[in-house]
């Protein structure tokens, strides 16, 4: 065998056990609002904590069995480790589609409407808020995998926070239009943003709500953003197509000899 497959086949096992081992994006076969997923966070290993608040940041856990990452996305209540609870997930590019945005959160949940920034065109609409927020959560530093319980990162989970909350339970994070944070998603959407590769994972907030069908449009609902693409076992097909390009490889050559 030569360097070059020797080390093609090693870069091939690496990629199949990471498809395997590592949290990555979600496959597309959890996505759904009639198709929900036992999802359960398993640790905090990036908490971002504004002082006097809660902790949001970045999640692992696990979706339909998938290892993931997720990220805390509003403060309407505080989630278990380990608190297994029936989920939808819904891509950010799908919000506003007959039967999705409103399982999701609108701007008529409970009846509150949002609490903050509903006199903004730029925010007016679910799939504008998260994907403000997803685009904050990109900015995180020193990247979105591992931010830093900073004061530039608290201060973009506080404004998160702002986007999602709709005036009822958990914290309030308070009005964060003098947020230069808040300023920078805005103009990243009319800039063209659009959030790709990001869902939303959504689920009841209370012990009494269970799982009927859709999700309840007037009920408050816990909500977290999930990375989507390259699909779960990409990596374990490209490693799976490296050793057989190497294992023809090695047939013509005892084939020629």
């Amino acid at each position: 065998m030569s360097k070059i497959q020797r080390l093609l086949l090693a870069v091939s096992a690496l990629l199949m056990a990471a498809s395997l081992a590592v949290a990555g994006p979600l496959p597309l076969s959890v996505f759904g609002p009639d198709n929900p997923q036992i999802t359960k966070i398993t640790a905090f290993p990036n908490l971002i904590c504004p002082p006097g608040f809660g902790c949001g940041g970045m999640f692992t856990g696990t979706v339909g069995g998938n290892l993931t990452e997720l990220w805390c996305v509003d403060a309407q209540r505080i989630v278990n480790q380990n608190e297994e609870v029936p989920a939808s997930v819904h891509l950010i590019s799908n919000l506003g589609a007959p039967g999705v945005d409103p399982e999701v959160r609108s701007s008529t949940v409970m009846g509150s409407g949002w609490k903050y920034y509903g006199s903004d065109p730029d925010l007016q609409t679910a799939k504008q808020r998260y994907t403000a927020a997803a685009w904050l959560i990109e900015s995180y530093t020193p990247g979105m995998l591992n931010p830093a319980n900073d004061s530039i990162n608290q201060e973009k989970q506080k404004v998160i926070w702002s986007l999602l909350y709709v005036g009822t339970g958990g914290q309030d994070p308070g009005d964060q239009s003098a947020s230069p944070w808040l300023a920078a998603a805005k103009a990243a959407l009319q800039n063209g943003y659009q959030a790709a590769h990001w869902a939303v994972l959504s689920w009841g907030v209370y012990a009494t709500d269970s799982w009927i069908g859709d999700l309840d449009p007037n009920t408050p609902r816990q909500t977290l953003l999930v990375r989507v693409v390259p699909e779960p076992g990409f990596y374990g097909l490209l490693g799976l197509g490296l050793s057989t390009l190497i294992f023809l490889a090695r047939r013509r050559q005892s084939a020629a000899s």
